[in-house]
């Protein structure tokens, strides 16, 4: 039986995909629904950080305890470093710009295929948490000292400011915007208050008798922490924004972090 010139294209077009010829979609068509790409079958379960580009920034496992970092971007995997000891929270922001957790507990920072160590763990005697990163290159981080003290360390291009520096302790990872403004909770006195390093200087955000922890700030200058709410089954959520604070909820379920990092 002969086949019409339609069902030839059938068959060609089944036995293409039988045999990765085309490229498939997530839905398992051909429609331009969006498509996959392999980047490598040797992800070591450690960094994994994806910005706006598409870019992936992964880490690989050689033997442990050596540890690969590279940079997918332009169709191919670019090598960042490879040295021993894993590499924990790795970010990657839309410049193709890398910080991360390194060898004896130090951060590093990777710009343009130069990598810089910012933290000298050892000689200073010092425990850097990982570091964050935003989109103009700047990094924070939070340090314990020897003299039990604790510090906020923020790096601006060429050089490190230092804040918070108290022996009033930190209970709480900074974070930062793209603005460079930093947020954080410190003990004042019994509870933990929300402070801001607004870009030149350092402003007590709140001030009451409610312990708050994990404050985040976008872009606009919004921040939002939780505190204990009158739900003994949850936790309040506070949103301040233009200098008013909002409670969003008091259902809060402080096992799970809703907050991206």
């Amino acid at each position: 039986m002969r086949l019409s010139g339609y069902k030839w294209l059938l068959v060609l077009l089944v036995v293409m995909i039988a045999i990765n010829l085309l490229p498939m979609t997530a839905s398992g068509g051909t429609s331009p629904d969006y498509l996959y790409t392999q980047l490598t079958d040797k992800f070591g379960y450690g960094t994994l950080s994806l910005n706006n580009k598409g870019h992936v920034l992964w880490e690989e496992t050689v033997v442990y305890p050596e540890q690969k970092l590279w940079i997918y971007r332009n169709k191919s995997n670019t090598l960042v470093i490879s040295q021993s000891h894993g590499r924990l929270y790795g970010p990657l922001n839309n410049n193709d710009q890398a910080a991360w957790w390194g060898y004896l507990c130090d951060n590093y920072f990777y710009n343009n295929g130069t990598i810089t160590q910012m933290t000298f763990s050892q000689q200073d005697k010092t425990t850097p948490s990982p570091p964050k990163l935003n989109n103009n290159g700047q990094m924070v981080w939070f340090e314990s000292l020897t003299d039990y003290y604790n510090r906020i360390d923020f790096f601006q291009n060429p050089g490190i400011i230092y804040f918070g520096y108290s022996n009033q302790h930190i209970n709480s990872y900074p974070n930062f915007n793209n603005l460079g403004h930093v947020v954080w909770t410190q003990e004042v006195g019994s509870y933990y208050q929300v402070f801001l390093f607004d870009g030149s200087s350092v402003v007590q955000v709140t001030n009451d008798d409610i312990d708050k922890n994990n404050p985040k700030i976008n872009d606009s200058g919004d921040i939002v922490w939780v505190q204990p709410g009158s739900d003994p089954n949850g936790l309040a959520l506070v949103l301040r924004r233009n200098k008013v604070n909002t409670t969003i909820t008091e259902k809060f379920d402080s096992g799970r972090n809703i907050f991206t990092s």
